[in-house]
């Protein structure tokens, strides 16, 4: 997985920590090349030096957002609640080698939630948000801006506030409006360092890890169960999120009859049922 959503304030020797893999040499290197280019105001500061752009959605245990630097508070009822995390980015990619770190401004919106009742629908944000304003889930928003600043950018950004329909609103007003403001030329364009990108490799670790999710819920396992048990701890955010998809309850709910037959339906096209 790549090491989206990069907290800007994360420091070189935090990588390694935050990585689902560790951190080469190389990249270290590039990563301290790109903060020297960064203090001497050498990094894109027009919108029109940053060609790509893109739109993240994940859903993140609480022990993976803590690791990736996000503001999550660890407390006892941890195992009851989910970070989901979207974010707009415009970047370009430096390169060095075969290493590649891509570096420019973002808008990302976070959402802690605690799941307050097992009817709660965790499947999109639209489900959570019905949930939320049903009170079977309680989430507290909060908004960023990365690497871009303007009074009328400034003056968009909502405040930290518990997620209902109304907020919902709110932020996804926010956002289009400030990915609209960003084109002004009065805003002031500082391009930090946004993601580390998946090596060659990494787009097969969703598919062992949705087919291992799937098999686990298949046999009747538990979410706890299933990701203590992983062959690989990079798997944890997509085995956490088809458990989400697919099963109610809590992280000790066995899969019931249902919910079994549905997994066992969605491997039988690659021939694992």
């Amino acid at each position: 997985m790549a090491i989206d959503f990069v907290p800007i304030d994360l420091d070189r020797q935090n990588f390694a920590a935050a990585a689902s893999f560790p951190a080469t040499e190389p990249v270290r290197k590039l990563i301290d090349k790109i903060r020297t280019l960064q203090a001497s105001n050498q990094l894109p500061t027009e919108l029109r030096e940053l060609p790509q752009s893109d739109t993240l959605s994940r859903t993140l245990s609480v022990e993976s957002a803590t690791n990736l630097g996000l503001p999550v508070a660890v407390v006892s009822t941890a195992y009851k609640r989910h970070i989901f995390v979207q974010q707009f980015q415009r970047y370009k990619a430096i390169e060095e080698g075969d290493e590649r770190v891509l570096v420019g401004v973002g808008v990302r919106w976070m959402l802690d939630v605690q799941q307050l009742d097992t009817k709660a629908s965790l499947t999109n944000i639209l489900m959570l948000t019905a949930s939320a304003q049903l009170g079977l889930v309680q989430a507290e928003a909060k908004f960023d801006v990365i690497g871009m600043s303007s009074p009328q950018i400034d003056k968009a950004i909502p405040d930290q506030t518990m997620f209902n329909i109304d907020s919902y609103a709110q932020y996804s007003k926010a956002l289009q409006t400030i990915k609209d403001l960003m084109w002004k030329p009065e805003t002031t364009i500082q391009s930090r360092i946004l993601s580390i990108p998946d090596t060659p490799a990494e787009p097969y670790s969703d598919v062992i890890a949705k087919s291992w999710a799937l098999k686990q819920i298949a046999k009747g396992m538990s979410r706890r169960q299933s990701t203590t048990h992983l062959p690989d701890p990079r798997l944890l955010d997509t085995v956490t999120s088809v458990y989400i998809e697919l099963v109610d309850g809590t992280e000790d709910a066995s899969p019931s009859e249902s919910e079994r037959d549905s997994a066992r339906a969605k491997l039988r096209p690659w021939g694992l049922a």
